[in-house]
Formats: structure tokens, C-alpha cells, sequence
């Protein structure tokens, strides 16, 4: 096996931090090392498991930087299997859009990221237009994104997640302001009802976490 130097966001493409996400809860560090490193490096575990302690321990120790957030930027511009994509103005998204980014969100922002990126990212009426195509599922566009380096997607993915907390957080104020108003006119079962619901908002913006 060969090992680099050093390793950055170049090195990881989106469906190897998707399968490290889905990672159990391990019984040691050592276990969690092996499984992290054969995902990063795309080697068997069996070799992996053959390397020397302190070989293992300064291989897992280059990949650190995974523990931390990129700096939010919206990239404009992506290629994904030949084809160029242009990032979407949030601001002129269809309802169809924001329908599937919400469920997708809901669901989990780096499980479903090749989905969400799907929908922000669109093709271009042409060559030589500016101009992007209207939104449609584009199921060939979520399995290449798979395979996108992370370098390319994931400050713009968390950029993303910093819009979606802030109009989630807006929106919880704005419902919970005008809920506290109704508070004296409700019964107890409707004050329960009440406490469920600010329980699910919470939820939902803890469930929006990226890292």
C-alpha cells in the first residue's frame, strides 16, 4: 500500500463520507481507525488491519481535518460526468424544489447530499447560455455526485445548511410568537399539544446538523 503525505477535501469523494456517516458506534478507536481508513483510502480492512500500530495511528491522524467544518462558499459553477451544472438562486427557487429540499433536508443533509445538491445545482440551457434549465429530479445527476471530490461541493453544501438554519430558526420564531399569543385562550390538552409541536420544530433544526 501507498500512502500520500497529506490528504485535504481533494482526497474524499461525497459517498465516502456518506458510508463513514452510516458508521456504527464502535467498542474501541482501534476498529473505528480500521473501518475509517479503508473508506478514505479505499483499501481492504484485511490490510489495513496488517499495518503497524504507529503506521495505522499516523495514516488515521493525516485525515483529521474531516472533524471540521469547511468554510461556507457558494460555488457557482460544478462538471459532473462532462456535463456543466450552475448553483440555483435560492431565492428563485420553484415550489417543487423546495418541496424535495425539505423532505431531503428532514431526512438527514449528509445521507441525502447527492439529493439536495441534485436540486441546487441544475444543467445549463446550453453551451453558451447562463441561463439554467428548469428543475426536474435528475437521478443521473445524484449518482455522479456520488463521486464528486468533496472540494468542489461541500462548502457550497454548507453554505446551504447556514440559509436552511437561518430560515428554520426564523420560522420557529415567527410560529412561536404567534402560538404564546394564543396560549390564554387554550385549554391544557391544547397547551400539550403546543409543547409537542415546539418539541418537533427543535427536533427538526437538531436533525439539519452537517458535521
Amino acid at each position: 500500500m501507498k500512502f500520500k503525505s497529506r490528504y485535504d477535501w481533494s482526497d474524499i469523494k461525497l459517498y465516502q463520507i456518506q458510508e463513514i456517516d452510516t458508521l456504527p458506534e464502535f467498542d474501541s478507536k482501534l476498529d473505528m481507525m480500521i473501518e475509517q481508513l479503508s473508506i478514505l483510502t479505499d483499501t481492504d480492512p484485511y490490510d489495513i488491519k496488517r499495518l503497524p500500530i504507529e503506521e495505522m495511528v499516523s495514516e488515521f491522524n493525516k485525515w483529521d481535518f474531516i472533524n471540521e467544518t469547511p468554510k461556507p462558499k457558494a460555488i457557482e459553477k460544478i462538471k459532473v460526468n462532462g456535463v456543466s451544472y450552475g448553483l440555483v438562486n435560492f431565492d428563485e427557487m420553484s415550489l417543487s424544489q423546495l418541496v424535495d429540499i425539505e423532505e431531503y433536508v428532514s431526512d438527514g443533509i449528509i445521507k441525502n447530499a447527492h439529493k439536495i445538491l441534485s436540486v441546487l445545482y441544475l444543467p445549463y440551457k446550453n453551451k453558451l447560455s447562463k441561463k439554467l434549465k428548469p428543475y426536474e429530479p435528475n437521478k443521473e445527476l445524484e449518482e455522479g455526485l456520488k463521486s464528486v471530490t468533496l472540494d468542489k461541493i461541500y462548502p457550497t453544501l454548507v453554505f446551504f445548511y447556514l440559509i436552511v438554519q437561518t430560515y428554520l430558526n426564523a420560522s420557529q420564531q415567527s410560529l412561536e410568537k404567534k402560538l404564546n399569543e394564543m396560549v390564554p385562550m387554550m385549554t391544557k390538552e391544547e397547551r400539550k399539544q403546543l409543547g409537542m409541536l415546539r418539541q418537533r420544530l427543535r427536533k427538526k433544526l437538531d436533525k439539519s446538523g452537517i458535521g
